[in-house]
């Protein structure tokens, strides 16, 4: 007799480790960088100083995405996007061996943020995720990594939007949860997201036939996408110190997670600290 799960695999999150920056992730291990309230002031929730984005800007952030950030009218997303873009070049600098601006960053034709291998001889993988303030960074060495954030809240048509991407299973966790529907809801979307994410395909999977309840969860790759090849994948859920759920997903069978705290206002002054 087949019995359904009623509850997600979530770990307790270890306290961050307060260090600098390390050099490059161990092998096997997902380093992930937390940064809150990265684009507000915590006692006003308006956006950082002037003062601090323009540092930010002028210290890290290249031509082309200063123009991109120009074009983003609400100021709290352009804020956002701003110390998104320089804590990545600040971690990937560090990990590289290389000053934050010179670090190559690319897109693949899905949209998905890379280094190419040209100037990546650590192999290094990334994938980010920022909303509400709070931004996750997830680092990994030779194998693809993805990652996703949300808070917890209500949405008006929360039930509907449910129907549409859970799986049998997952529909049927989220019907008995109760007062605890938004926590299951986004538990379920954030472990999805991080999955897509890893893969590469974004939403090009059919997101009700992706089973994300397990932590190893194979993959059903439509016959139009000639990647990736069918496998598995492992997933990997915790509660940041907010309260926002998280997830992170690779295509190893299974890896470790380090967790860091960042300071994304405090970046600037590793502008002149590594050359290439």
């Amino acid at each position: 007799m087949l019995t359904r799960r009623t509850a997600i695999p979530v770990e307790t999150r270890s306290p961050g480790h307060a260090v600098e920056l390390p050099s490059v992730p161990l092998a096997g291990t997902v380093a992930v960088w937390h940064a809150r309230e990265a684009c507000k002031d915590a006692g006003t929730q308006r956006p950082v100083s002037s003062c601090d984005l323009t540092a930010l800007r002028e210290s890290l952030l290249l031509p082309d995405e200063l123009r991109h950030a120009d074009r983003i009218r609400n100021e709290l997303a352009r804020a956002e996007f701003v110390t998104v873009r320089a804590l990545l070049r600040v971690i990937l600098g560090h990990c590289l061996g290389l000053a934050p601006r010179r670090v190559v960053l690319k897109k693949t034709a899905t949209g998905k943020p890379y280094v190419p291998d040209w100037c990546n001889p650590q192999r290094l993988r990334f994938n980010v995720s920022h909303s509400h303030g709070e931004i996750l960074i997830a680092v990994a060495r030779g194998f693809e990594v993805g990652v996703d954030l949300e808070p917890v809240r209500p949405l008006a048509n929360m039930d509907e939007v449910a129907a549409e991407f859970m799986t049998p299973d997952e529909a049927f966790l989220y019907d008995i949860s109760g007062e605890k529907k938004p926590e299951t809801y986004f538990r379920v979307w954030t472990r999805k997201e991080a999955l897509l994410k890893a893969t590469g395909l974004c939403l090009q999977l059919p997101l009700r036939l992706t089973e994300s309840l397990s932590r190893r969860v194979t993959i059903v790759r439509p016959d139009s996408l000639a990647r990736p090849r069918p496998g598995e994948y492992s997933l990997r859920s915790f509660t940041t110190e907010t309260g926002a759920l998280a997830a992170v997903s690779s295509c190893r069978n299974d890896f470790e997670l380090r967790h860091h705290e960042a300071r994304v206002l405090d970046t600037t002054h590793h502008k002149t600290e590594q050359t290439s």
